[in-house]
């Protein structure tokens, strides 16, 4: 049976992909970037997983934070999954070295208010 998605959860995922576009990219400059097709992709998918999970947080969370641009998040999901011809990677580079960071603060601040979610005997896991 699949876990219930929560804001925490999806949280914590934001958070992994985060964590793995900053393993992809440490160290690189912008050329290496843009010619490096597995770190463009790998990229490019922790982007839409990343969009995807803002589409299922709760909007009263995502109101709490109204310094992160949360429509901007999914509708670059939204380009990366339906519009990949059309990917500029100029400004997912741009992306990741601008708005990442600061998301992921947030997104840290954010996993220590909301609650864990609990586990079938109603602890929190």
């Amino acid at each position: 049976m699949r876990p219930k998605r929560n804001d925490w959860l999806l949280v914590t995922h934001m958070l992994e992909a985060v964590g793995l576009i900053e393993q992809f990219t440490a160290g690189i400059e912008a050329e290496n970037f843009f010619t490096n097709e597995l770190i463009k992709s790998g990229t490019a998918y922790q982007l839409q997983i990343i969009g995807e999970a803002v589409s299922h947080l709760n909007p009263v969370t995502k109101d709490a934070y109204p310094g992160v641009a949360w429509r901007d998040i999914k509708a670059m999901r939204n380009i990366l999954a339906h519009e990949y011809w059309s990917v500029d990677f100029l400004q997912i580079w741009k992306i990741v070295q601008l708005d990442l960071p600061a998301l992921k603060e947030t997104l840290t601040l954010m996993m220590e208010s909301l609650p864990k979610p609990q586990t079938p005997n109603g602890t929190q896991s």
